[in-house]
């Protein structure tokens, strides 16, 4: 996985042992925690009042979310009312969100320069077009302002 958390100036590759050690999840359960905790910036709500220790936690204690979805539908579980409750009222949304976040696990990166280069008419118009195909306004709003820094 391509971290750009820190821009593009700073890529990081995050292999298995990296992302275990950013998340606190095995790879995995990657797409369970990213559903859980959720991410703003690509509109994934996550789960209201679970944060990324929360959903680390719980899934190191039961394995996914299907694990962890069982475990609030068990009263007798170990987990507290309140994040019993915050689970049992995301439901719905966890049942769908882990297929928006899921990750090729298996590809194979090539060697590659990430330094922005100037672009041309055509490849803004591509890059519009992606965004509108694929619903990525928002990162591409990113994209475009980092673009017209440089400029």
């Amino acid at each position: 996985m391509i971290y750009t958390g820190r821009g593009m100036a700073r890529l990081e590759i995050l292999t298995d042992a990296t992302l275990t050690a950013k998340t606190g999840a095995a790879p995995a359960q990657y797409a369970d925690f990213a559903a859980m905790r959720g991410d703003a910036s690509v509109g994934l709500p996550g789960v209201a009042g679970l944060g990324e220790k929360t959903a680390a936690t719980l899934l190191a204690d039961f394995g996914d979310r299907d694990g962890i979805l069982a475990a609030a539908a068990d009263p007798g579980c170990r987990l507290g009312a309140a994040v019993r409750a915050k689970i049992l009222g995301a439901a719905d949304y966890l049942t769908v969100a882990p297929a928006v976040v899921n990750v090729v696990r298996d590809l194979t990166l090539p060697a590659f320069d990430a330094r922005i280069r100037s672009r041309t008419p055509e490849q803004v118009a591509e890059l519009e077009r992606l965004s509108t195909e694929r619903g990525l306004a928002p990162s591409v709003k990113r994209i475009r302002s980092a673009f017209d820094r440089l400029a």
